[in-house]
């Protein structure tokens, strides 16, 4: 028969040794808080029966309770566990509020490397895309690209060698206040922010981590940078301007009048050209091809009738596709328009001929987006906002959004009327028709 304890004085205390009856494994020896051994005895008979002293609800604990514990922390200590393992005991132990704050490091997601993390969950395949898309979140492959390069940009040097378990908020925040203090705009700021902030959020509510170093990190509030609009008389010297080509006129006029998006200038085909309004169904980005406007609805604005003529010229020109589909904007590739780029580019060196430098166009902020300004101001001035901003494609508020899909044909023949009149005095009826 197996003893049940051993008994032995240290410091004039006597302190005792439980046996687990089945395996002989000794518990922690235990202070009787006696000095006498006959005392001590009977200390350790009261365990035995009624169970040992305890932080517990009736602050006692049976004996093989406490056998119990000791060969689970034997097991641990020696036992072969997963961290998925690790990880169950942990949220266990957190269930029965034993512990808390504490974090299980797993080889799965916590051991890997910051930036492998954060680029894989932004990779087009990755189960965060697919979920986003799931849920009609609306993102693009070139979105996706986009934010790969910007965490490269911003992030990737500075936290190369470290791992995700080792990624404190207080040093993402104190990255970002440095960029701010260098002098980065409000929207660059922010971008960089959610371009981890979004990822590593849904790693937390998927289990993949623990805690989220993000999370808390406040967003910057500012206004950026405002982009100029061309006056007249520059609309003007543009319109006289001898173009190098006619896609990069085209592709201004488009812009200017009909407040195009650059991706929708170079999307559009020739079934997009209706007899006095232009159809924005489709949005071009490299990576993507075509897809959805901006805000995922297309729209229809008005378009001039002299304009009208010169975009069915260009696009019938189109040595690649003679239909519908014939893309206005053609490139030397088959099946794809214009880079966006080198229209772009045609613009800033337009720009350039008339007397805006280099120089003079960025630090007034002109780029071919600021065309699509011009027509909502312009525009804006001539008919009522909602109007304007159906045409534009703008959402602001929810209540907007209810209500701008309820137009009607008269509606838009009195936003034909004063866009002709519009544009008719600030163009002064320029014949467009005339290749330059």
């Amino acid at each position: 028969m197996r003893r049940k304890y051993y008994l032995h004085k240290r410091n004039g205390i006597y302190y005792a040794e439980l046996i687990d009856p089945e395996t002989g494994m000794k518990l922690s020896a235990r202070s009787t808080g006696e000095q006498n051994k006959e005392d001590a005895l009977l200390v350790v008979s009261d365990w035995l029966k009624n169970g040992m002293p305890a932080f517990t609800p009736t602050g006692k604990r049976k004996i093989q309770e406490v056998i119990t514990g000791k060969k689970i922390l034997n097991s641990i200590k020696t036992a072969e566990i997963t961290p998925a393992e690790a990880e169950k005991i942990v949220k266990e132990l957190t269930k029965r509020h034993l512990i808390t704050g504490t974090f299980v490091k797993s080889s799965s997601t916590e051991a890997e490397l910051f930036s492998d993390f954060i680029i894989r969950l932004w990779s087009w395949d990755s189960p965060f895309i697919h979920e986003k898309i799931a849920y009609n979140h609306k993102i693009s492959k070139r979105h996706s690209k986009d934010m790969i390069d910007l965490f490269n940009r911003h992030w990737h040097e500075v936290f190369k060698d470290l791992t995700v378990s080792e990624i404190k908020r207080d040093a993402l925040k104190n990255h970002l206040m440095l960029m701010k203090d260098n002098g980065f705009a409000v929207s660059t700021l922010n971008q960089t922010l959610n371009v981890i902030a979004a990822p590593m959020a849904w790693a937390f509510r998927e289990g993949l981590i623990p805690q989220n170093p993000a999370a808390g990190i406040k967003r910057f509030s500012g206004k950026g940078e405002k982009r100029d609009i061309l006056t007249t008389s520059e609309i003007n010297a543009l319109t006289d301007l001898k173009w190098r080509d006619e896609h990069g006129r085209l592709a201004f006029l488009v812009a200017l009048t009909c407040g195009l998006r650059l991706g929708e200038v170079t999307a559009l085909q020739l079934k997009d050209i209706g007899d006095d309004r232009l159809y924005v169904r489709h949005s071009w980005a490299r990576i993507d091809g075509l897809k959805s406007p901006k805000n995922g609805e297309e729209r229809e604005t008005p378009l001039l009738p002299w304009l009208r003529d010169a975009l069915r010229k260009l696009g019938t020109s189109n040595p690649w596709e003679n239909g519908d589909n014939a893309f206005i904007f053609f490139s030397p590739v088959k099946n794809t328009p214009i880079d966006r780029k080198a229209l772009s580019d045609r613009f800033n060196f337009a720009l350039n001929q008339i007397g805006i430098d280099e120089q003079t166009r960025k630090k007034r902020h002109l780029v071919f987006h600021s065309l699509r300004h011009n027509f909502t101001k312009a525009l804006s001035s001539q008919i009522d906002q909602q109007t304007a901003m159906r045409v534009t494609g703008h959402k602001t508020s929810e209540i907007f959004s209810h209500y701008a899909d309820h137009k009607t044909e008269e509606e838009f023949n009195n936003l034909l009327i004063a866009s002709n009149n519009l544009w008719d005095e600030i163009l002064i009826k320029k014949d467009v028709n005339h290749i330059q």
